[in-house]
């Protein structure tokens, strides 16, 4: 009976979900404090400047979000395209 009233209620946390939201913050509070102070690290070896070491950071996440949107144009033209051939 437990698993008839979890099942499709938005509502239940499903305990199993690798990509449940308490799981995706974990993972992007690891990605902070492992791989955004690891490149902090080593370039501020090259250039102690805080400012120039943000400057590149944030250079980076800049290239990684354009990457992403184009990504997801990409899946959006996909799934359109899906989507009309499945309505034909």
């Amino acid at each position: 009976m437990a698993v008839g009233v979890r099942e499709g209620n938005p509502n239940i946390v499903n305990l199993n979900d690798p990509y449940r939201s308490t799981k995706v913050a974990e993972l992007y509070s690891e990605l902070y404090d492992n791989e955004w102070t690891t490149a902090y690290d080593r370039i501020e070896k090259d250039k102690p400047d805080q400012r120039y070491i943000i400057d590149i950071l944030l250079n980076i996440l800049n290239v990684i979000i354009v990457i992403w949107n184009t990504d997801v144009i990409h899946l959006k033209v996909i799934l359109t395209l899906t989507d009309y051939k499945s309505k034909r």
